[in-house]
């Protein structure tokens, strides 16, 4: 039997990891199709994970780097300049338990987040 994937994928990821998040007591979130000018964002797609990084808070990526370091030790970054914001891109696919990890230290680090649906990027 062939399970086709939903379209709507990134969707899924982020209603499952708001759902965690909300369950933990964990508040500083917000989940929108926008970028947001004023605090980090971060993509839903997992095997394309992009954390959108306002030119204001440019020294966030050493943190949010260290971060991922610490929950998937064989992930590496890159971050480029494009525009006005800072692009840090994963290589790599995570898994949901590493992405709600990864989320949740930006939160602890940075206070805030928004979690992207990638679709509507």
């Amino acid at each position: 039997m062939i399970i086709k994937r939903e379209k709507n994928f990134s969707k899924i990821v982020s209603d499952k990891i708001s759902a965690k998040l909300d369950r933990d007591g964990i508040l500083d979130y917000e989940v929108s199709d926008k970028i947001s000018d004023d605090s980090i964002s971060i993509s839903s797609d997992l095997s394309n994970v992009e954390v959108f990084i306002p030119i204001d808070l440019e020294y966030s990526q050493y943190p949010i780097d260290d971060i991922l370091r610490k929950v998937a030790p064989y992930l590496r970054s890159t971050t480029n300049l494009e525009r006005d914001i800072y692009i840090l891109r994963v290589q790599g696919k995570m898994t949901e338990d590493q992405y709600y990890k990864f989320v949740k230290g930006i939160i602890k680090s940075e206070e805030f987040i928004t979690i992207l649906e990638k679709d509507f990027i």
